[in-house]
């Protein structure tokens, strides 16, 4: 754009007339020698400052035209970019609205999974105390084994005891029945004699009362043999009770032990399964921390999205209005 200061050629030739009469007084008073070669440099000159001014005018006139067609292209370009600028900033506004939403239900479905991951972590440690409970009381319960079968293998010595001392006692009365047999036996020889004999009455009466007394003997033997006959077999009977008894008591510590076993598996298996909650959960609050700075640097992403967009737009409605600024510019130098 070039601006009009109101000289045209007239003008500028009125000027420098002017010029060259000034100039020509202060050679007069030089002399005529300087008086002639100011007006032979001034005559000639004027014309070529006139032609050069003229060729400067249109020169800068053309220079301001392309300048202007120059900055008008540029400032088109700079448009067309700030529209491309605001829409991709508007739409990387709606990709940042969409990825806060994402970030939000990924924020509720990890503070899903830490509530989950605390239940199960609450019902692990309910387990864990429970398999120990469990152990505790199989151990107690394979003590009282344990005592059962120390007492059934004590009874079972004390039947072994008493078995002999009853096999003892069937000795002692088959000794007992022989002795009531040779008593019986003399004093029928006895009898017989006193029988033979004068006077022998006396001697008669004792051995009947001799032979009543082996009869008697052999009597109570006959009875001890059957009470030792009966406590034999109660003792034998007691004796398998207890040989179930200990069996069972062999099998109920086994079972008991592999109870413990199991309990102690369960609580070595609910404890490991608590720990790797326990990471589950610490890593559960750590992608929570950062799914909430996710969100935090999603929503200034936003914010600052937006504050683009509002700029670019202030740049676009500038640049607009620049551009019709230059163009009233331009269609009035034209009209001059």
């Amino acid at each position: 754009m070039c601006r009009d200061y109101g000289l045209d050629e007239g003008t500028l030739a009125t000027l420098l007339t002017e010029l060259q009469g000034l100039v020509l007084d202060a050679a007069d008073r030089e002399g005529p020698v300087a008086s002639e070669r100011v007006q032979t440099v001034t005559g000639r000159d004027i014309g070529r400052i006139t032609a050069a001014f003229v060729g400067t005018r249109d020169g800068a006139g053309e220079l301001s035209s392309q300048t202007a067609d120059v900055i008008h292209s540029q400032t088109e370009q700079v448009a067309d970019r700030s529209a491309e600028i605001a829409f991709l900033a508007d739409q990387q506004s709606s990709n940042m609205d969409e990825l806060s939403e994402e970030v939000g239900d990924v924020s509720a479905a990890v503070e899903e999974i830490a509530a989950s991951t605390d239940e199960v972590n609450a019902e692990s440690d309910d387990a864990a105390a429970l398999a120990e409970q469990g152990c505790e009381r199989a151990r107690e319960l394979s003590e009282r084994i344990d005592a059962i079968h120390a007492r059934a293998t004590r009874v079972n010595e004390a039947v072994d005891v008493l078995a002999d001392h009853i096999a003892d006692i069937d000795e002692f009365v088959e000794t007992i029945d022989d002795i009531a047999d040779q008593t019986n036996m003399l004093a029928l020889n006895a009898s017989i004699e006193a029988a033979r004999v004068d006077g022998g009455e006396g001697f008669a009466v004792v051995a009947d009362e001799v032979k009543s007394l082996a009869e008697s003997s052999q009597s109570e033997a006959a009875r001890i043999r059957e009470l030792v006959t009966t406590i034999d077999e109660a003792t034998t009977r007691v004796a398998d009770d207890i040989d179930d008894v200990y069996e069972e008591a062999e099998a109920g510590r086994s079972e008991t032990d592999r109870a413990v076993e199991t309990f102690e598996s369960i609580e070595d298996i609910t404890s490991r399964l608590s720990a790797s909650m326990d990471q589950v959960a610490t890593a559960t609050d750590q992608q929570a921390e950062s799914t909430e700075e996710l969100a935090m640097m999603s929503d200034e992403a936003n914010n600052k999205a937006g504050m683009i967009l509002e700029e670019v737009t202030e740049i676009n409605d500038s640049n607009r209005s620049l551009l019709e600024t230059l163009e009233s510019s331009l269609d009035a130098d034209t009209s001059s």
